[in-house]
């Protein structure tokens, strides 16, 4: 693989939705390194790389649609669940290599939820429970690779 110098991946028309560019992205590269930095010390920047496991190894969920879903908590501050609405939750596209960008995110505690044909599904993490973290403001959060095996 040949890296290609990297252009701004980020279409600022809308700041709920983030779809980056069909640039290829070198695999070595830290996704921090495109990351744009929050428009205000209120809200944050979150990006990662969504991947999905295969008998063979694993490969980017390419054009896929993924949603931030708001943790809700029990009375002692616990989390209970993740839930995601395709309408007022923040939204973004991977691209082709699975890359994907939230711009202007609120502080809050979140998960990721996958849109399907056949509905949401959220990201598990290695145990089995909802793939959570916890967003603060002014921050900008590079998750990394993200992997589930949904066939989605």
């Amino acid at each position: 693989y040949t890296p290609v110098p990297l252009e701004s991946p980020i279409n600022t028309s809308d700041q709920n939705q983030a779809f980056i560019s069909p640039q290829p992205f070198p695999t070595f590269v830290p996704i921090l390194k495109i990351l744009p930095p929050p428009s205000s010390a209120d809200v944050a920047t979150v990006g990662g790389r969504l991947m999905r496991d295969l008998a063979g190894g694993s490969e980017p969920m390419a054009h896929t649609k993924i949603l931030l879903a708001r943790v809700i908590r029990s009375e002692d501050g616990t989390p209970i669940v993740a839930t995601a609405d395709e309408k007022t939750s923040p939204m973004a596209l991977t691209d082709e290599n699975g890359l994907f960008i939230f711009t202007d995110i609120a502080p809050d505690t979140y998960g990721i939820a996958i849109v399907t044909p056949i509905g949401l599904f959220m990201i598990r993490n290695e145990v089995g429970k909802d793939f959570l973290f916890t967003v603060q403001a002014g921050m900008v959060l590079d998750l990394g690779e993200i992997h589930t095996n949904l066939p989605y």
